[in-house]
């Protein structure tokens, strides 16, 4: 091997800053996908699937919405919500949304170490870079599941630091109460009750304030999630799940004694 190919190949690759934000901050499972039943004045109107992967370490979340056949023909809705973790120190959200003739297709990149993000609206061809208070705030999505493995004590509230709808916010989550619930399927459940204190006009666009029960345990559990609008109430209701558990780390072998 030439001196010049051996001195790069041995050379030591550039230092990679850690991460700002890890893994076990957002979720304590490898995957874990929660179906909804949507309703309006109890009348099933959508659907939703939430998903959260954690490959490795890098977080990938996505929110799908969708209205049933029969409410598409009126009134369609097609939201999609995706965002990914890279190496801990950057965010990536793509927000595509469809609500009756409103359309929007929007993605921005947080930057925690920069303490910035960069903003793109794709339908109308705009983009910005705008600086951020702090390297804790997170898309609306992300700061969801950090809230979740927090230690939720009834009486207090949490304050998430939120990028959404081009717009950094403060989001005050009161922690309300406990209340034992019925679910679909006659499926009872122990809930700790929040209500997030929304100032942008995100994914909620046209809703008024939002309730979230999840479930009183380790895991928190979004179960049910209620919100209004000029019609009425709007309830979304867990019917199904899938919790895959990541793998317990393998010990390392016992070191072999050397031989004197």
């Amino acid at each position: 091997m030439p001196a010049e190919v051996k001195a790069q190949v041995s050379s030591p690759l550039p230092d990679v800053p850690p991460p700002l934000r890890t893994a076990v901050e957002f979720t304590s499972t490898k995957r874990e996908q929660l179906n909804y039943r949507i309703s309006l004045l109890g009348m099933p109107i959508g659907t939703a699937e939430l998903q959260a992967k954690n490959d490795k370490g890098e977080i990938n979340i996505s929110l799908k919405v969708k209205s049933t056949p029969a409410i598409s023909a009126i009134y369609p809705v097609d939201d999609l919500i995706e965002t990914r973790h890279i190496a801990g120190n950057f965010i990536i959200t793509k927000i595509r949304q469809q609500e009756g003739s409103f359309r929007s297709h929007r993605g921005f990149t947080i930057f925690l170490r920069d303490r910035s993000v960069f903003w793109m609206d794709l339908l109308r061809n705009r983009s910005s870079r705008e600086a951020i208070p702090n390297s804790q705030v997170l898309d609306l999505m992300s700061a969801f599941y950090y809230l979740r493995n927090r230690p939720l004590q009834v009486g207090t509230t949490e304050a998430l630091h939120v990028y959404d709808s081009d717009t950094y916010t403060q989001v005050p989550v009161e922690i309300l109460r406990r209340e034992p619930i019925s679910l679909p399927a006659f499926r009872q459940a122990d809930t700790i009750v929040l209500k997030p204190n929304l100032k942008t006009d995100g994914i909620f666009k046209r809703t008024g304030d939002v309730t979230i029960w999840l479930t009183d345990d380790a895991y928190h559990v979004p179960v049910r999630l209620e919100t209004s609008i000029p019609l009425g109430k709007i309830t979304a209701e867990l019917v199904s799940s899938q919790v895959d558990k990541l793998e317990p780390a393998t010990p390392a072998p016992p070191a072999t004694p050397q031989k004197q």
